[in-house]
C-alpha cells in the first residue's frame, strides 16, 4: 500500500496521533494480500519516550472503539524508570483484503485475569516439529523439538524471552557436531498456535574442534515437510535461521510512527516528508536461495566507493523507515538475515554468549594475534569482513521486530568489532575501538555497533552490562583526549586522529562518519558522547564558516584536507590548512568533489543542530544546503544520509558538561596572570535558561593552593545560559611568581545545577607549569637508535641531549654505553670493540646536543641486542632529568637453508621467509594476499618443494607430519593465486610435480 506525496515520492501512511492523556502512540496493520487475513497473534517491538509508559502499566490497542489487551514484555528502561522498549503481543483482528486498520496504544488497560502460559503444556500431541540433519561423512541427527523442550524444562536450562498470558517464548540449544549447534526459540500462543525460530549456528569459538559443516536438512511440522535443502555448506562462524509457524507465513505489515521513534533517540531524524523515489523501492526484490546467501551486502567488505550498505545505517533500512512499505520491510529483514552469513560469530559455549574481552583480554582475531582464534575463518566462504567497511545489518531489524535472533546478530557483530581490533591499540580488556590510531571510519563503525548493543540489550543482562561498559570506556577515553588533541590541532581542532593514506592528509567525510556515531550515542543519552560532539563541532561546523580566516568553505566537503606537514606535525590555523590543501591539489576550488561528501556533511550539521540548537551549525547547514553542492538538492541521492534538523531529542532537562580547552600552561612571572580556559557545553533542552556553580580545588600529587591564583583566592563562580545558548567559557586566572616549585594541579568542578538542569561531565583538570629555575637540566632521548648493524664498517646510532631550565650558563655531563635487555650488546658490537663513553657539553645559550654511538657491522647471525646510554656526573648548577635512553641493534644477517633443489627451481628458506630461485640464484619471495609468507604463518603447514610451471610456480605444502598436502599456484612474482587439496601424498597430482 505505497503512499505518495505531492511530488510522487513514496512516504509512510499516516498513523493516529495521541489526543488523550492516556494515548501513547499510533500504528497501522496492513493486509496487502488478495484475501482476508484472519485473526492471529502478532508481536513487534515499540520504543517509548521517558514518562510515556510507567513500569507496571497495562496497555490496550484501541481500534474502531474496541480495546484489545496487549501483553508487554519490557526489555529496557528510560532514566526515569519508565519503559523504554518492550515487545507488544496482542490478537490482531481479521483484516479485509487490501485494507488496513489504525490502532492507538493506550494506558487504559487492566490486569490479565490469567497467568503466563507454560511451555510445559507443549508435547508431541500439540507440538510436532522435527529437524533432520544429515551430516556429510557422518550420521543423521533427528531433533524432536517437543522432546528437547521438555528435557530443557526439566533441566532448568530454558532461557525465556517472553512470558505472559498471550505468548511465552523460550530458548533451547542443542550441540550437533564440531562447532555446529541448533537453537530453537519456541513460542506458544494463547490460541494453541506455535511458532519456532530454528537457527543453525556453526559458531562455537576457541574450542579444539570446529570447521566447515556440510549437511542436508529437512524440517517437518505435523508430518508435512516445510523446508528441505541439500548440500548446505556452512563455514565456521556463520549462522542461518528459518521460522516455522502453525498459522503459516501470512502476517500483517506493521506501520509504525517513525516520527515518534525518532523522538526517542533510537534512530536519526530522517526527512520523512521528502519520501523515496518509487524506482528505489521497486528495485528492492528478493531473489534466489536465501540460506547463507549474500543478499545485497558487499562480501568483500574492504571494497571502497559509494555503497548502499555504508553509513550509520544501510540505505535499505532508511527506505523501510521512510516508507513503512511491506516490500521494503521484507527486503530490509532479508538483508538482516544476511548478517548470519558473515563469518564473524564468535560464540563461547562455556558462557552461553559471545566472546568477551573480560575473558579474553589479549585475543586478536587476526591470524597474527597471540592468542588468536583456534580456528581461522575459511578463505573459501566468499566473505572478507572488515571493520572499516562493516555495514550495520541487525540493529534496526531488532529495534522494529524484537526478534531475539536479530539481537544475537547485533551482539555477534559488536563482538567482531572488538576482536578485529589489535589488542594493543584497544588496550586489551578496555576495548577501546575508538583509539585515535585505527582508520577513523573503523573507529566509527566499530563503536557504533557497540553503542547499539549497549542500548538494545535487555536491562540487567550480561550482554547489556558488558557492552555498556565498553561504550562508556570508549567515550570517557575520547573525552580525556580532548585537551591533548586540541593542543595538537590548533585553531581547527575537532577532528579524530587515525591511520590514513599519508600522515599529512585527513578525510573530512570520515570525520562525518564518526560524527554520526557521536550523534547517535548522544541521542541515546550518553553524556560523554555529547561532550565529545561539542568538541568535534569546532571543526565540523567551522569548516564552512572560516572563509575570513583563509579556509575555503567548499573544501569542507573535500575528499582530503592537508592538515599536517610532511613530518606529521599539525598545522595550527585554518589558513595554513587551506593553503596546504590547495598546494597539495586537494582543494575543491569553486567547485565540488564528486561523491556523497556534501550529504555526509549535511547529515552531521543536522545532528548537531538537533542535539544542541547551535546557531553556528544552523548557519553552516543553511549555507551548505543552498551552495549548489551535489547530491543534496532537490533530494538526497542516498536516503540513509537524508537527516534534517529537529528540536533537541531530550525535551526535558538541559545537560551541562565541562571540558578543558587551554588548561596546561606556564604560570608567568610576578605581577602577571595567565588565563586558563574551560568550555561548558549544553545539550538536551536548550530552549530554557540554565545555570550551575563552579569551583576550583587543588588536585594531584602537587595540589595548587589559593596563593597560586589571582587574588590568592581559589576561584569560583556561576556559569549561566540564556535560552538557545549552547556554549560558555570559564576563565581561571593563575598568578605568576618567581618561585622554583613543581608543576601543580587543580580541578574545576560543576555543581548545584538549576532547576531542569543536570550535570553530565562534572570535572576538568588543569596543570600549572613551573617556569622558574636556577639550574640547567639535561635529558637524553633516542633520536635514531633502532637500526640494523650493517655487515661491515660502522653504523651511527644517535641520541639527543636537551637542556632546559637555566640555559644562560655552561653545562656538561658524562655519558656511557652499557649492554642491556635480554640480549645485551657487548664491547665487540661497537666500533673499536670498546663500550663508548664521553662528555656532552653546552655553552651558554645552547639547548640541544647529539651523541653518536658507532655500532660495528658483522656477518654473524645473532639475536637483536640492546644497549643503554646513561647520563651521569653533571657539572655544577646542572641536574639530570631523564638519565637514560635505549638503543636496539637489529640483526641483518640471515641463515639460508635449502629445502628442495630438484628440477629447475630451488626452494630456500632465507631467515624466516621463502624464496623460489632459478639456476642464477634469482627469483621471487613467496607471498600471500599481499604479504610476505613467513615460517609458521599457517600453523603446522610447511613447504616441501616448488617448481616453475608456465609463467608461475607450483608449491607443495604438508600439514605437519600428516598425510595431507596442498599445492599452491602462484604468479611469476610468487604471489598465491589459488590452491588445490591433493589429499594423500600418493595422489597422482602430487607425484606429477
Amino acid at each position: 500500500m505505497a503512499n505518495t506525496n505531492a511530488n510522487g515520492r513514496v512516504v509512510a501512511p499516516a498513523v493516529l496521533q495521541p489526543q488523550l492523556s492516556t494515548d501513547v502512540v499510533g500504528f497501522n496493520l496492513e493486509n496487502n494480500q488478495a484475501s482476508t487475513l484472519g485473526q492471529q497473534y502478532i508481536t513487534f517491538q515499540e520504543t517509548f519516550l521517558p514518562g510515556e509508559v510507567a513500569t507496571g502499566t497495562d496497555l490496550v490497542a484501541i481500534v474502531n472503539g474496541q480495546k484489545i489487551p496487549v501483553q508487554m514484555d519490557v526489555k529496557t528502561f528510560n532514566d526515569d524508570g519508565s519503559v523504554r522498549s518492550a515487545l507488544l503481543t496482542f490478537q490482531q483482528p481479521s483484516i479485509a483484503a487490501h485494507s488496513s486498520l489504525s490502532f492507538m496504544l493506550s494506558t487504559t488497560g487492566t490486569d490479565f485475569t490469567t497467568g503466563a502460559l507454560s511451555l510445559a503444556n507443549l508435547n508431541g500431541s500439540n507440538f510436532d516439529l522435527k529437524i533432520s540433519i544429515a551430516l556429510q561423512g557422518g550420521s543423521t541427527v533427528v531433533l524432536d523439538a517437543a522432546t528437547l523442550l521438555q528435557q530443557a524444562l526439566n533441566a532448568g536450562t530454558v532461557s525465556y524471552w517472553q512470558s505472559g498470558p498471550l505468548a511465552t517464548q523460550g530458548r533451547v540449544d542443542v550441540p550437533i557436531a564440531g562447532s555446529l549447534h541448533v537453537t530453537l526459540d519456541i513460542t506458544r500462543y494463547a490460541d494453541g498456535s506455535t511458532s519456532t525460530d530454528v537457527q543453525f549456528n556453526n559458531d562455537y569459538a576457541m574450542q579444539s574442534v570446529g570447521g566447515t559443516a556440510v549437511y542436508n536438512v529437512t524440517i517437518q511440522q505435523n508430518g508435512s515437510t516445510v523446508l528441505q535443502q541439500s548440500n548446505i555448506t556452512e563455514y565456521q562462524y556463520q549462522t542461518w535461521h528459518t521460522v516455522v509457524s502453525t498459522t503459516g507465513t501470512a502476517q500483517a505489515n506493521v506501520v509504525q510512527d517513525i516520527d515518534h521513534l525518532q523522538d526517542t533517540g533510537a534512530i536519526p531524524n530522517l526527512d520523512l516528508a521528502a519520501g523515496v523515489d518509487p524506482s528505489d523501492l521497486s528495485a528492492e526484490r528478493i531473489t534466489g536461495n536465501q540460506i547463507l546467501g549474500p543478499g545485497s551486502v558487499t562480501q568483500y567488505m574492504p571494497t571502497a566507493g559509494g555503497r548502499a550498505d555504508i553509513g550509520l545505517m544501510p540505505g535499505w533500512n532508511a527506505i523501510w523507515l521512510i516508507t513503512q512499505d511491506e516490500q521494503a520491510a521484507k527486503y530490509a529483514l532479508a538483508q538482516a538475515d544476511v548478517a548470519g552469513s558473515v563469518p564473524w560469530h564468535y560464540f563461547d559455549p562455556k558462557t552461553g554468549t559471545y566472546l568477551s574481552v573480560t575473558d579474553y583480554p589479549t585475543l586478536w582475531a587476526d591470524p597474527r594475534g597471540t592468542p588468536t582464534l583456534t580456528q581461522q575463518p575459511s578463505s573459501s566462504s566468499g566473505w572478507t569482513p572488515d571493520a572499516a567497511h562493516q555495514p550495520d545489518l541487525s540493529y534496526l531489524a531488532y529495534l522494529m521486530t524484537g526478534d531475539r535472533y536479530y539481537l544475537d546478530q547485533l551482539n555477534a557483530q559488536a563482538t567482531f568489532a572488538v576482536f578485529s581490533d589489535w589488542n594493543v591499540l584497544r588496550q586489551n580488556g578496555l576495548g577501546l575501538v575508538a583509539n585515535g590510531s585505527d582508520e577513523v571510519r573503523a573507529q566509527a563503525w566499530s563503536l557504533r555497533v557497540i553503542d547499539e548493543a549497549a542500548w538494545a540489550n535487555p536491562a540487567g543482562s550480561v550482554e547489556q552490562t558488558y557492552f555498556a561498559k565498553l561504550a562508556d570506556n570508549n567515550w570517557s577515553w575520547l573525552v580525556s583526549q580532548i585537551p591533548i588533541w586540541t593542543q595538537q590541532e590548533g585553531q581547527a581542532y575537532g577532528y579524530v586522529p587515525g591511520t590514513y593514506g599519508n600522515n599529512s592528509a585527513m578525510a573530512p567525510w570520515q570525520q562525518d562518519y564518526f560524527a554520526s556515531v557521536a550523534i547517535e550515542a548522544a541521542q541515546m543519552g550518553n553524556a560523554d558522547a555529547l561532550t565529545f560532539l561539542n568538541w568535534e563541532a569546532n571543526f565540523l561546523v567551522g569548516r564552512f564558516l572560516n572563509s575570513a580566516s583563509g579556509f575555503n568553505p567548499h573544501d569542507g566537503a573535500a575528499y582530503n584536507l592537508t592538515v599536517a606537514n610532511g613530518n606529521g606535525v599539525n598545522y595550527q590555523t585554518w589558513a595554513q590548512i587551506g593553503q596546504a590543501t590547495v598546494a597539495a591539489g586537494n582543494s575543491n576550488g569553486s567547485g565540488w568533489a564528486d561523491g556523497n561528501f556534501a550529504e555526509l556533511a549535511a547529515q552531521t550539521l543536522a545532528g548537531i543542530i538537533t542535539l544542541t540548537g547551535s546557531a553556528a551549525a544552523t548557519q553552516a547547514y543553511n549555507w551548505l544546503m543552498s551552495s549548489g553542492a551535489p547530491q543534496i538538492t532537490p533530494y538526497f541521492v542516498d536516503p540513509q544520509f537524508d537527516v534534517v534538523p529537529d528540536q533537541p531529542v531530550n525535551t526535558g532537562n538541559a545537560t551541562l558538561s565541562i571540558v578543558a580547552v587551554n588548561s596546561t600552561q606556564s604560570e608567568g612571572t610576578t605581577g602577571a596572570t595567565t588565563p586558563f580556559t574551560f568550555t561548558i557545553t549544553r545539550g538536551g533542552n536548550t530552549s530554557i535558561a540554565s545555570s550551575a556553580g563552579w569551583a576550583v580545588t587543588g588536585s594531584g600529587a602537587n595540589a595548587a593552593a589559593a596563593s597560586d591564583f589571582a587574588g590568592s583566592v581559589l576561584p569560583s563562580g556561576t556559569v549561566s545560559f540564556a535560552a538557545g545558548e549552547t556554549s560558555k567559557t570559564i576563565t581561571v586566572n593563575v598568578a605568576g611568581d618567581t618561585v622554583v616549585e613543581p608543576d601543580e594541579g587543580f580541578t574545576v568542578t560543576l555543581s548545584n545545577p538549576a532547576a531542569s538542569t543536570t550535570i553530565g561531565t562534572a570535572t576538568a583538570s588543569g596543570t600549572i607549569r613551573n617556569d622558574e629555575t636556577s639550574q640547567a637540566s639535561l635529558s637524553i632521548a633516542a633520536l635514531s637508535a633502532d637500526k640494523v648493524e650493517g655487515q661491515s664498517g660502522s653504523t651511527a646510532f644517535t641520541f639527543t641531549v636537551t637542556r632546559g631550565g637555566n640555559t644562560s650558563i655552561a653545562s656538561s655531563a658524562g655519558w656511557a654505553v652499557t649492554g642491556s635487555g635480554a640480549n645485551a650488546a657487548a664491547a665487540s658490537d661497537f666500533a673499536g670493540s670498546v663500550l663508548p663513553s664521553g662528555t656532552v657539553s653546552f655553552t651558554a645559550g645552547e639547548t640541544s646536543k647529539t651523541i653518536t654511538v658507532n655500532v660495528a657491522g658483522d656477518t654473524v647471525v645473532e639475536p637483536d641486542e640492546g644497549f643503554t646510554v646513561t647520563l651521569s656526573n653533571p657539572a655544577a648548577s646542572t641536574t639530570i632529568g631523564t638519565a637514560t635512553a635505549s638503543g636496539t641493534i637489529r640483526n641483518d644477517d640471515v641463515t639460508t637453508t635449502t629445502i628442495e633443489a630438484f628440477g629447475a627451481t630451488r626452494l630456500v628458506k632465507v631467515g624466516n621467509q621463502f624464496q623460489l630461485l632459478d639456476a642464477s640464484n634469482s627469483g621471487p619471495t613467496v607471498k600471500y594476499q599481499g604479504g610476505v609468507v613467513t615460517a609458521g604463518q599457517f600453523g603446522a603447514w610447511t613447504p616441501l618443494g616448488a617448481e616453475k610451471v608456465g609463467t608461475g610456480y607450483q608449491m607443495v605444502w604438508q600439514n605437519g607430519g600428516a598425510d595431507q598436502y596442498l599445492v599452491w599456484n602462484t604468479d611469476s612474482n610468487g604471489t598465491w593465486k589459488s590452491q588445490t587439496d591433493v589429499g594423500s601424498g600418493s595422489s597422482y597430482a602430487l607425484q606429477s610435480l
